[in-house]
């Protein structure tokens, strides 16, 4: 029998991987309030499920329906991904029970900083509200899929693991085409929301 962690238990082990800094914070508010005052973008957000902008009762039914539901977007320890991460997240490494786990849109902090101090924080912030409409619309592609639980990708990064991870061999590479052809879809779809969200706040 799989313990179910408390929300007290459940909070402080999410908690941990935020960064709590004012100035990356105060950039995800902002792009999170572009996204909101944009049409498209509501609905990028609505069909993510995502908890602060869908009504209590529905956003429940689709975590009882275990149907992918973004809890949380937040700016985390920079990790293994270079930008961003939807998925469904265990509170603690390898555990792979549902209830343990929070649907959420990760945003690497060292990311976001890059972004501000090369871009500028105009500029910056725009490229990184796109980044956001990416990852919450591969949320609204969830909602269609089998999601696994998976580790957190906010964390220190583990070099040596991550690239043995991507070498493959061509035979590998050939059983695997198929699942590839599908994930650049998937990505496709995902920038192009983006992009058509940025092109309705003529930014």
């Amino acid at each position: 029998m799989p313990h179910i962690l408390s929300n007290e238990e459940k909070e402080r082990l999410f908690s941990a991987r935020e960064v709590k800094s004012d100035d990356v914070n105060a950039v995800l508010k902002d792009c999170m309030d572009k996204i909101k005052s944009s049409k498209l973008g509501m609905s990028i957000l609505q069909g993510a499920n995502y908890k602060e902008v869908t009504d209590k009762a529905s956003y429940n039914a689709a975590v009882a329906r275990h149907e992918y539901a973004v809890e949380k977007v937040y700016v985390g320890i920079a990790g293994n991904v270079k930008g961003g991460h939807c998925g469904l997240i265990a509170a603690q490494d390898d555990d792979k029970t549902y209830e343990n786990a929070r649907g959420e849109v990760y945003l690497n902090e060292d990311f976001v900083r890059y972004c501000i101090n090369s871009l500028g924080k105009e500029k910056g912030t725009i490229y990184l509200t796109n980044l956001i409409c990416h990852e919450f619309t591969h949320g609204n592609q969830r909602k269609f899929m089998n999601n696994v639980v998976e580790n957190s990708k906010s964390r220190p990064p583990m070099p040596s693991k991550f690239q043995s991870q991507q070498k493959i061999s061509y035979e590998e590479f050939k059983a695997q085409e198929e699942g590839w052809a599908r994930m650049i879809l998937t990505e496709a779809d995902a920038m192009a929301s983006g992009l058509t969200v940025m092109k309705e706040l003529s930014e």
